[in-house]
């Protein structure tokens, strides 16, 4: 989450962080937080978090510099238990129980505990770089790469890559991998986005030696997860589809075996982000969907978590550029944010975030997000209509069109520094994407082994528009060129 994002585009009540203070910067260093009812308290932490998960009595975050912390008291005190300097950027971290835990990055990084986060094994099995993790136990697990999904039998020293069967009809690739599950030693499961129709689930029940597909008709839930001893899945269902056009509801499915599912309780709106526990409702606040009926709690409306999350008890802690805790507090309905009027299609996520591969090479995280601008900042700008039958016509409404150079430095640790912005039209435009490019983290680059700084440049296209009954403008960035970065 980044407060200035969020005051400046979505006008929602100011961020007033609550830092920690800090102990002396010691190994096994304490970091503290004051989280009250009303609001998200900012933990400082020595590393750029970047993924985050829970048992059921502890928070663990991991991030650059292959650091990992933890908090066993709902995110007011955090622990450093593992570090690396100069080392990869761990990009997702699981734990199947209190005693064994995975975490895993850049450049193949793989580090495991037996006892609980105390001492770490560290190994790299290749050089890919490993964005998601599922284990059952210290032995069966699934990984998501760029490159697709793999299946391990031996605690992720040896990785066999998950391929669908030549037997599945018409499920024919290309693929996109949206989640994985493995909720035994033998059950494990991933789902697949095709480059058209609904998501499909593909799972084993014999430890990968064979695998069947499933698709669920109007069925698009992707995220993936394990609880109970179940598979739960979240995403959209479209009703009526075929009869009237159909519309989206949120939609909560849970299985035993990754092909029969049922539906959970129903959403009572669309959400954006979802973890074991529950799902982050668009319009504000958290439901668990696991039972007959939806339990709700309400979170600080100061902000909205990003799409990392996880929930200890009745606290909620998510990493964005930074991380920050917060109570949750069970009630009879979530709380409600008051959305802006103005054309953001989908829903109106805060730095909503998913690690997938992105257009610059070695870019792990770089969100390019919308936000708002003043319709008086705004030109008049040509746009093709449809006016009933005859060809498109061309008309003129509030918008904007640039383009953009930025130049900056990617750190040692894949951060990035010396952000400089040539072309911007407005100080807000300039001032939205350098918020974005200081949260962009990129693979650490090393030469002869040494980590070493580098010096990179992207062309961005702004594009902004609104309606005339809009108070605002919509402005998102694109991506029309990229420059490899030179070598230093």
């Amino acid at each position: 989450m980044r407060p200035d994002f969020i005051s400046r585009v979505f006008r929602l009540v100011a961020i007033i962080p609550m830092f920690c203070t800090l102990a002396p910067m010691l190994q096994a260093q304490d970091r503290a937080a004051t989280i009250s009812l009303n609001k998200w308290a900012a933990i400082s932490l020595p590393f750029r978090p970047t993924a985050i998960t829970a048992t059921a009595t502890t928070f663990w975050v991991c991030g650059a510099d292959e650091m990992i912390a933890k908090s066993s008291d709902g995110g007011k005190h955090w622990k450093i238990m593992h570090e690396n300097h100069d080392g990869e950027v761990l990009m997702a971290i699981y734990f199947p129980n209190e005693t064994i835990g995975f975490a895993a990055g850049s450049n193949g990084r793989f580090i495991s505990t037996g006892d609980g986060g105390e001492t770490w094994k560290t190994w790299a099995p290749d050089t890919q770089t490993n964005l998601e993790i599922s284990f059952a136990d210290d032995e069966h697990g699934l990984r998501r790469t760029d490159s697709g999904a793999a299946i391990t039998s031996d605690g992720g020293v040896h990785w066999a890559p998950v391929v669908f069967p030549a037997d599945a009809g018409d499920f024919q690739p290309p693929f996109q991998v949206l989640g994985i599950a493995a909720l035994s030693a033998t059950n494990l499961t991933v789902s697949f986005a095709q480059s058209y129709g609904e998501h499909i689930y593909l799972s084993t029940t014999d430890d990968g030696e064979s695998w069947k597909t499933t698709r669920l008709d109007n069925i698009y839930a992707g995220s993936l997860y394990t609880r109970g001893g179940e598979y739960w899945a979240f995403g959209i269902e479209y009703v009526d589809r075929q009869n009237r056009g159909g519309h989206g509801v949120g939609v909560a499915l849970h299985s035993i075996d990754g092909r029969n599912w049922l539906h959970g309780a129903p959403s009572p709106h669309e959400f954006y982000g979802c973890a074991a526990s529950g799902c982050i409702l668009d319009t504000g606040g958290f439901a668990d969907l696991s039972g007959t009926v939806p339990r709700f709690a309400s979170l600080p409306t100061d902000a909205q978590p990003s799409r990392r999350w996880a929930f200890v008890a009745e606290s909620i802690c998510s990493v964005d550029l930074t991380l920050e805790c917060a109570s949750a507090t069970p009630s009879e309905s979530p709380s409600a944010l008051v959305l802006p009027n103005r054309p953001i299609a989908g829903s109106y996520v805060i730095a909503a975030f998913s690690p997938t591969p992105s257009l610059m090479a070695g870019c792990l995280v770089c969100p390019l997000t919308p936000f708002a601008l003043a319709k008086n900042k705004l030109e008049q700008t040509p746009v093709m209509v449809n006016r009933g039958p005859g060809p498109p016509q061309k008309m003129y409404m509030p918008g904007l069109n640039a383009d953009l150079g930025i130049r900056f430095v990617i750190r040692k640790d894949g951060s990035v520094d010396r952000i400089d912005v040539s072309g911007a039209p407005q100080k807000e435009i300039e001032a939205a994407i350098r918020s974005d490019v200081r949260s962009w983290l990129f693979t650490p680059l090393r030469e002869n082994g040494a980590p070493v700084e580098r010096k990179s440049n992207v062309q961005l296209r702004v594009t902004c528009m609104a309606f005339g009954g809009n108070d605002e403008a919509t402005c998102g960035f694109h991506f029309p060129q990229i420059s490899p970065p030179p070598k230093p």
